[in-house]
């Protein structure tokens, strides 16, 4: 166990040395932020106080940095390791990259009001910048989004609105709004109709190319159901042919 601890904290330092940022060395090892720091301060590769006797280099550094300036541009630029360029620069970013996080927490959250999905959030606020909220804010989009919508689906529902039209307005299946619907405490069962109609559309989908897997994710329901209902549809369907062959 140990000698795996050792091998996994020098894949760390050697990944950071070749430019990996702390969030997504955390999201690779499976391990938190504060961690990753531990093991970077350990192998002396960021430090624990900035230094207060900054030359003018250093200024400068940390000026064109904060003005855009890419870590490997500044280190061509001074003749300076990836490493030490990150080390002048780490502390007087750090408020920025705070107020940049406070500005992309504040964005997501009106865009998930607003009703946009996983991948369109991710795409107006940043890969990197969702990454960090994260794991410095605990802020999970995927989650917050999911529980938004379960709020949605329950305010509609409860002004009389119809599963099949929920599932159209927060654009998901309708087997989808009956998870979020019960979720959030309410009693639902599927009319004769509504499941007839369920399964014929789950058959399709797989006859089409769709695998068990995605179905079971679109529909919320287990892959052994979706095959089940998928043979079922089969054999209905066969016996529908036989039927007017004779």
């Amino acid at each position: 166990m140990r000698n795996i601890t050792e091998k996994r904290n020098a894949a760390i330092a050697t990944d950071y040395k070749r430019g990996i940022s702390e969030e997504d060395l955390a999201e690779t090892h499976d391990v938190g932020l504060t961690y990753i720091r531990t093991i970077l301060r350990q192998n002396g590769l960021i430090e624990k106080r900035p230094r207060k006797d900054l030359s003018e280099r250093d200024l400068k550094v940390r000026a064109e940095h904060i003005a855009g300036k890419s870590i490997d541009q500044l280190a061509i630029q001074t003749g300076l390791t990836p490493t030490r360029i990150r080390q002048i620069v780490h502390d007087e970013a750090g408020q920025h990259r705070q107020q940049v996080l406070t500005d992309a927490k504040e964005k997501a959250v009106a865009l998930i009001k607003a009703g946009k999905n996983h991948k369109e959030v991710i795409e107006i606020i940043g890969e990197q910048n969702a990454k960090r909220l994260k794991y410095r804010f605990n802020f999970n989009i995927f989650k917050l989004i999911v529980q938004q919508r379960s709020q949605n689906a329950l305010t509609l529902y409860n002004k009389g609105v119809p599963p099949a039209q929920i599932a159209t307005k927060l654009k998901c299946t309708r087997d989808y709004v009956y998870m979020l619907l019960r979720d959030g405490g309410v009693k639902l069962k599927l009319t004769k109709e509504e499941k007839q109609t369920r399964d014929i559309e789950i058959f399709n989908y797989l006859k089409s190319g769709g695998s068990a897997a995605d179905a079971a994710e679109k529909w919320a329901l287990g892959e052994t159901m979706i095959k089940i209902i998928y043979e079922k549809q089969k054999r209905a369907h066969a016996n529908k042919k036989s039927s007017k062959a004779k």
